[in-house]
């Protein structure tokens, strides 16, 4: 386990954590490439500019954090969970990501470019200032879901239940629903 722990300007390479429960992480002006985590759970974890080039995440927790400008490029993730979670300008390219929950979690000027989501639980969200391009989510279940500000390109949504979702300012170009 890791208590208290601040890193600032650090470049890491092939990091692996297995295994690990961290309190109190700072990570601020970090570039991480290629990364692997297995069994981790993060409380209280704050990262402010953060990189992340190729990744592989399995059951990864992140509860009770914030994210500042944190950019995730190539990341594949199984069995992650996001709990109590609010960020801003945190951007997602070429994620795939399976079994991923969301539990009351807040996101500012969140993008996603060529993104999928397989088996999907989101509950208490809300994406503000929004983007979305090249998005594809298979059996996904949303409550109290909040869209503000959203702008959506080539969006599909397979196997979807949605109960008391909210939109505003909502555009949307080339959808499918699929068994909606």
């Amino acid at each position: 386990s890791m208590l208290n722990f601040t890193e600032v300007n650090v470049t890491r390479f092939n990091l692996s954590l297995i295994n690990v429960t961290t309190y109190n992480w700072t990570s601020i002006e970090v570039l991480s490439i290629n990364s692997s985590c297995l069994n981790v759970t993060n409380y209280n974890y704050t990262l402010i500019n953060v990189t992340i080039l190729g990744a592989n995440y399995s059951s990864v927790a992140m509860i009770n954090s914030t994210a500042q400008n944190l950019t995730r490029i190539n990341v594949t993730a199984f069995n992650t969970s996001f709990v109590n979670v609010t960020s801003w300008n945190w951007t997602s390219i070429n994620l795939t990501s399976i079994d991923e929950t969301n539990v009351n979690v807040t996101a500012y000027n969140y993008t996603a470019i060529n993104v999928t989501n397989f088996n999907m639980t989101m509950r208490n969200v809300s994406f503000i200032n929004a983007s979305a391009v090249n998005y594809t989510e298979v059996n996904v279940t949303r409550f109290n879901m909040s869209y503000i500000n959203m702008t959506a390109q080539n969006w599909t949504s397979i196997n979807l239940t949605a109960i008391n979702v909210t939109h505003y300012n909502l555009t949307m170009r080339n959808i499918s629903f699929i068994n909606s």
